[in-house]
């Protein structure tokens, strides 16, 4: 069984007894300790980064410490036995994991759940991981483990070269198909306008195919987003189903926003929009900007309902950008940039790691829209 961070972070008392009371056993992403494992301090903290390696360099997974494993003979109270000043362990646990691991482990996330015996349950999350293969650095030998069914064991020469190259391959299979939606954009959507063309694909293979429900349909709707964002990304019609998933269109501004089943998000405006003066040809102005937060917004709605929280590669690309002028206007008049020389403005790819907030990157996209016409964004 595994639990993404979105969901262990919300873990309390009663979310703890309810995922016991399912009697998941331990398997390849699940593992309950009684305790730490070792006899001494040392002991138990190589046998913990052990562990929490081992999770990173396979498919990630959660280590429920203070936890019996479930048997037909205990019930959820027999299960739960917690360690002693459990908080001030899960405090030094994270420190260790965050000088003893080589690389750092990107969402690694320790927390503790006090009991009312003043005792704590400690829960680790452990995603799996774009960086690894992961080692521990904790004195001698330092050693690359993983994770294989219910046990850590020492990685192969075989397992840390296949490691190093899934790690490399798996934002590669992101690009391609980032390219491909790309191309079937601009062939079926784009035809002889401008278009800015927003993408985020999980870096991750998700573990389950999102379901397309009523939740995703009203995000893809988008109708609440109209009270904040001038253009929020919306669809006038009911969203339909598509092979991929589901798309949602609007008419003006003619915008489409799909959602895929594997976790990949899109969204296009078509920019048609000219000046008055129609020498100046096609302009953006400021409000282009609602745009990169509408569409982060609804990465991190998706994100929460779907309880997903993976590293995500974000790109963003104006096509068809050639002689658009940026215009913004302000009491002194309306301020005109130079024509944009070339064809295409290209944002530079932008990493969300787990954990990490969608709406910063609205935000990078946003400042680099200025300086891509030789302005600076306003405060």
């Amino acid at each position: 069984m595994y639990i993404t961070s979105s969901e262990l972070l919300n873990f309390d008392k009663e979310k703890l007894r309810l995922f016991l009371d399912k009697k998941y056993k331990e398997g390849l992403y699940l593992d309950y300790k009684e305790n730490l494992s070792g006899k001494s301090k040392e002991e138990q903290h190589r046998e913990f980064l052990k562990d929490v390696t081992a999770f990173a360099n396979a498919n990630g997974g959660n280590i429920l410490i203070g936890v019996k494993e479930p048997a037909d003979n205990l019930s959820i109270e027999q299960q739960i036995i917690g360690l002693s000043d459990g908080e001030n362990v899960a405090k030094d646990l994270e420190r260790l994991s965050s000088n003893s691991i080589d690389p750092r482990i990107s969402g690694l996330r320790i927390f503790a759940i006090s009991l009312s015996d003043g005792k704590a349950v400690i829960l680790v999350h452990i995603p799996s991981s774009l960086g690894r293969p992961h080692m521990v650095d904790y004195g001698k030998p330092r050693n690359f483990y993983i994770r294989h069914t219910e046990s850590s064991n020492p990685m192969s020469t075989y397992e840390i070269r296949e490691s190093v190259i899934s790690s490399l391959t798996s934002e590669a299979r992101a690009k391609i198909y980032m390219e491909r939606m790309e191309e079937d954009a601009i062939k079926y959507f784009m035809g002889e306008d401008s278009m800015i063309l927003m993408q985020a694909m999980p870096l991750i293979p998700l573990e389950q195919p999102w379901e397309i429900n009523e939740e995703v349909r009203n995000i893809v709707k988008g109708h609440k987003r109209l009270s904040r964002y001038q253009l929020g990304l919306y669809s006038d019609d009911y969203p339909k189903l598509i092979i991929e998933g589901i798309q949602g269109r609007s008419a003006s501004p003619d915008c489409i926003t799909e959602v895929h089943r594997n976790g990949y998000i899109f969204a296009s405006f078509l920019n048609t929009v000219r000046h008055r003066n129609e020498s100046k040809g096609l302009y953006l102005d400021p409000v282009i900007c609602n745009l990169y937060h509408a569409f982060c917004e609804i990465c991190s709605e998706l994100m929460k309902i779907t309880n997903t929280d993976l590293p995500y590669i974000l790109r963003c690309k104006y096509l068809g950008a050639y002689k658009t002028v940026f215009i913004n206007a302000h009491r002194y008049g309306e301020d005109y940039s130079q024509p944009y020389p070339k064809d295409e403005i290209v944002w530079p790819d932008q990493i969300r790691q787990i954990g990490d907030d969608f709406m910063k990157i609205a935000d990078v996209w946003g400042e680099q829209l200025y300086n891509a016409f030789n302005r600076e964004k306003p405060e």
